[in-house]
């Protein structure tokens, strides 16, 4: 699902005209564009199968720091405690930036709508449209309806998302020591 469909199927249910581009001049583009940003950042925060990966992170040989990209959300680092601040990753053990070594870890990205998975797509959309309808018409029963379909959506997700990740107890340490101790 493409931004520009996504919000041109919410206009008409607040009563205005849909859009050829998102850079009209519609008052009511300018207050459900950032609702879609905040929105779509805030359920890419706590890292999905589609923007969390496994990487091991090089500190710059001159300044010792980490640098990180604009599209980075967080970054949760395996044995080290650190933060991203700014677009640097700070060390929150010895309050510094200076890390002269690799540091590996889980990088959380953002995202744009259109390169979202269909099933978080569209959980983006239910919940924008939920939230774009209170604050502009305030009508219940539309919102009620949009929330179970964002609740349906989010429960898709989350189907997706653990069908995606393959969990499974056997691949833990605790359950490899289990079955040692069975076989001896």
């Amino acid at each position: 699902m493409k931004l520009l469909d996504a919000v041109n199927l919410i206009l008409p249910k607040l009563g205005e005209h849909p859009v050829t581009s998102l850079n009209s001049r519609s008052p009511t583009l300018a207050v459900l564009l950032p609702i879609f940003d905040r929105v779509r950042r805030d359920l890419l925060l706590p890292g999905w199968w589609f923007n969390t990966h496994c990487t091991e992170l090089a500190y710059d040989p001159n300044t010792g720091e980490i640098g990180m990209s604009e599209d980075v959300l967080s970054f949760v680092a395996t044995r080290e405690v650190s933060s991203v601040r700014g677009n640097r990753l700070h060390d929150s053990t010895n309050n510094t930036f200076a890390w002269f070594r690799k540091v590996a870890g889980e990088l959380i990205l953002d995202v744009p709508f259109d390169e979202l998975p269909a099933s978080a797509a569209s959980l983006v959309y239910a919940a924008a449209a939920v939230e774009a309808t209170v604050t502009d018409l305030g009508m219940v029963n539309e919102v009620r309806l949009w929330t179970a379909q964002a609740s349906e959506a989010e429960q898709r997700m989350q189907s997706e998302h653990l069908r995606n990740m393959k969990y499974s107890t056997t691949k833990s340490r605790r359950y490899k020591n289990y079955r040692r101790a069975l076989r001896a």
